[in-house]
């Protein structure tokens, strides 16, 4: 089984096309000396797509792994969710002007990241808690068109106050009085 080297999943298509590949040797079968060169079409790596983290590359960069690997890789990602679901859809503060929010999308557990002027989305690897701080590792590798599927990833009051709001302290005050931030985060990227 193949599956995607960042988020493990075996959710993956395959973007470069057998049919293009075969009209392309056929069209070059109709040039001077082309039976000698139509094989070229074939010689191009297979791309794919990951359709759960939107990872692209080669076909040579997927990870095979067999059932009792992916067997240990969905009872690592269980214990992640029983470890992240109490925090779920949860804000938290940090100190360096930054807030944050874990989600869930297509089934990956997320970290959002809202800074002054842009939004970022990691991936969650690990998160432990020690002595009342969170600790989350990350992957700094997600898909940036998540960013414009933000409604599903927010409320839509928290979209609308996000736009509306001048500065992130504005945001951050409107999450005080609406009770919506937790704790502070302790962040680590990988």
């Amino acid at each position: 089984m193949k599956v995607c080297p960042d988020c493990k999943s075996d959710v993956i298509e395959e973007t470069s096309s057998t049919a293009i590949r075969v009209i392309f040797c056929i069209v070059i079968l109709f040039l001077p000396f082309g039976i000698f060169f139509c094989w070229i079409p074939f010689i191009f790596p297979r791309k794919y797509r990951c359709k759960s983290c939107g990872n692209e590359g080669e076909n040579s960069q997927l990870v095979d792994i067999d059932w009792r690997d992916k067997e240990l890789i969905v009872k690592d990602e269980a214990t992640l969710d029983e470890k992240i679901k109490p925090y779920l859809n949860n804000w938290f503060d940090s100190n360096d002007k930054q807030l944050f929010k874990i989600v869930t999308y297509k089934g990956n557990m997320l970290l959002v990241v809202l800074m002054e002027d842009n939004v970022k989305i990691y991936s969650i690897i690990e998160f432990s808690i020690n002595s009342s701080t969170y600790k989350i590792y990350l992957k700094d590798n997600i898909n940036k068109g998540l960013t414009s599927s933000m409604l599903e990833i927010f409320s839509e009051e928290e979209v609308l106050q996000y736009e509306n709001k001048q500065t992130i302290e504005e945001f951050r005050e409107w999450l005080i009085e609406k009770e919506k931030l937790v704790d502070f985060l302790n962040v680590e990227v990988m």
